[in-house]
């Protein structure tokens, strides 16, 4: 057995077997630095001569180290190290290929950065210029309303300064180029817009994704300010009297020129007239079997009763006392349900179960269709309302089961078409303040209130659920809205 002074004089000098062959370090005891030749099975230890006398001897299984178990165990290492290596050459190929894919792609990847940034700034000039555009256009309108302005100061002048004498035959003199000058005031307002100009990007755009192009085309809305707003002043409640044999159904709203209210109600086939502060201050029970849809008022105190399937037009006249007389039924040739007013003696109806939607009417009887193309459709009494909006020679018209607002242009016969998330179910449309189209939504509980081109400038949501119908007071002071049970009264404001 070698001494301890032995293994020290043998540490770090390369051992030579008997056949000549020269001990390399990994062949050797890290602790004794004598050559390993035994292998103990219970610890998975290679172990020199010292190690299995002194510190293996309590162990069963130590056996001397042949050369074929040799082999055998560096032979498994060597298939395990050669499988490593092969996985890893594979998984550098892949980088390899994921590296040429990257420098070859990314030129493209930079062009199509670049495009996009192009189309970008080409968005915000485009913005900036419709800003400056319609800035430019606003001090025009002024300098237009500044020039009429001053020939109407000089038109007063005039008249002031005039003996009477003088007054009448001057007066008749200037009467045309004077009313001249009022319709081009009148004009000029009803062609003002209020834009508000706002740029809306998604959240995964503000954070700048990785995925750029995905990312792109920026979303940018030009959006029109709210002009309209509404302030609550009173509540109607629909209940049963003792008069009715049914629940009332009121069908059809509309102001007189004095603020007082008319309603028609359906299921009772009467007139209710309400004061100002929505108290009945009379009804008119309509022929027997009549059922009313819609109302409108007109001029000198008369309404104008549309009647459905019944196919008349009745005409009443309301004094400022409350009493209510029939001045003339008027017998058409179609079924009406809603009726405006196109001018002092035409009016826009909405046809039940007819394929054109809409037409104008007298009080006559004579029935006309419009020189313009119209979607072709059949509607039910509840399915379709109409409105005409005087200063832009347009007729709003809603349908309520495909969720769409139609503006026709009766003289060049351009349509728009609205639609949006909010307007679901629109039904009655009334002309308010500035010529605003303001529909009544009964699915989402809103009114939407529209430009006369179309453009949605605000919603308003109710108290109220399923509103139906709408109404504006004639001074467009007043907003009515109801559903079959609840008639909400409104102050309009304008900002």
């Amino acid at each position: 057995m070698e001494t301890e002074k032995e293994t020290e004089s043998n540490k770090g000098n390369n051992q030579v077997s008997n056949n000549g062959h020269v001990i390399s370090e990994h062949e050797k005891c890290m602790k004794h630095y004598k050559r390993l030749k035994y292998y103990c099975v219970d610890d998975d230890l290679q172990l020199c001569s010292v190690c299995a006398i002194f510190d293996h001897k309590k162990c069963e299984n130590v056996d001397v180290i042949t050369t074929a178990a040799s082999k055998e165990k560096c032979d498994v290492l060597r298939d395990k190290l050669d499988k490593t290596i092969n996985e890893t050459l594979h998984v550098v190929d892949i980088l390899k290929e994921a590296e040429e894919f990257i420098l070859g792609d990314s030129k493209t990847v930079l062009v199509e950065i670049k495009k996009s940034k192009e189309t970008v700034l080409q968005i915000f000039e485009s913005i900036i210029n419709k800003i400056t555009t319609e800035t430019n256009d606003l001090m025009k309108t002024r300098q237009n309303f500044d020039d009429v302005l001053q020939v109407m100061k000089d038109f007063m002048v005039t008249l002031d300064s005039m003996k009477d004498s003088q007054r009448c035959v001057i007066s008749h003199g200037l009467k045309d180029e004077i009313l001249k000058v009022i319709d081009t005031t009148y004009v000029l307002r009803h062609q003002l817009n209020t834009f508000n100009f706002t740029c809306k990007f998604d959240e995964h755009q503000k954070q700048l994704r990785t995925n750029v192009l995905s990312a792109l085309p920026l979303e940018i809305q030009l959006k029109v300010k709210q002009i309209t707003k509404a302030q609550p002043l009173k509540t109607l409640i629909v209940t049963k009297t003792t008069f009715d044999l049914l629940q009332p159904l009121y069908r059809g709203y509309d102001f007189l020129s004095d603020d007082r209210l008319i309603v028609v109600d359906f299921n009772n086939s009467k007139v209710i007239l309400f004061d100002n502060e929505f108290g009945v201050q009379n009804t008119y029970n309509l022929p027997y079997g009549v059922s009313p849809l819609d109302v409108l008022a007109v001029n000198n105190g008369e309404v104008i009763i549309t009647t459905g399937n019944d196919r008349k037009l009745i005409i009443l006249s309301i004094s400022d006392s409350g009493d209510i007389k029939k001045k003339m039924i008027c017998n058409v040739t179609r079924s009406f349900s809603c009726i405006s007013t196109l001018d002092d003696t035409h009016f826009v109806v909405s046809t039940i179960e007819h394929k054109t939607p809409f037409r104008m009417v007298t009080l006559s009887g004579k029935e006309k269709k419009f020189d313009i193309n119209i979607h072709q459709k059949k509607y039910q009494a509840a399915a379709c309302h109409c409105a005409f909006i005087q200063h832009h020679d347009k007729v709003v018209f809603t349908d309520k089961f495909d969720d769409k607002i139609f503006i026709y242009d009766i003289l060049t016969g351009d349509k728009s078409v609205v639609v949006d998330d909010q307007i679901k179910s629109p039904c009655d449309v009334s002309v308010g303040l500035h010529d605003h189209v303001f529909v009544c939504c009964e699915k989402t509980d809103c009114i939407v209130e529209l430009s006369p081109a179309g453009q949605i400038l605000s919603f308003m949501k109710l108290p109220i659920s399923g509103p139906r119908y709408i109404a504006i007071s004639q001074d467009k002071q007043r907003l009515l809205v109801a559903n079959s049970d609840t008639c909400l009264l409104y102050q309009v404001l304008a900002l």
